[in-house]
C-alpha cells in the first residue's frame, strides 16, 4: 500500500473530489462506485483517505473557520467556490 498523497495527479483528484462533495452531493456516490468497481485494489483505503481529507478540510474551513487566522487565502478561495457553486 502506498502513502497518502504520493500518487501524483490521482491523489490530487481524490482530494479535489472530496472538496467538491461538500457542495455537490452527487460526487459521493459517483466516487464510491468508481472506487468500489475493483474492491481488491490494494490502494483503495488510501484513495478513500485522500477523499475524506479533502471533505473534512473543506467542512472545517467553511463551517468552523478553522484557518481563519492562519491562512486567509485558503478561506477566501473556498468561500468564492462556495458562492459560485451554490447560488443563494
Amino acid at each position: 500500500m502506498r502513502l497518502i498523497f504520493t500518487d501524483g495527479w490521482n491523489s490530487i483528484w481524490h482530494f479535489i473530489f472530496g472538496c467538491m462533495s461538500v457542495f455537490i452531493w452527487m460526487v459521493h456516490p459517483i466516487f464510491y462506485t468508481y472506487q468500489l468497481k475493483d474492491p481488491f485494489e490494494k490502494n483503495i483505503l488510501v484513495d478513500f483517505c485522500e477523499f475524506f481529507i479533502g471533505y473534512c478540510l473543506t467542512i472545517c474551513v467553511l463551517f468552523f473557520n478553522v484557518f481563519q487566522y492562519y491562512n486567509h487565502s485558503i478561506d477566501l478561495i473556498i468561500r468564492i467556490l462556495h458562492n459560485k457553486l451554490i447560488p443563494k
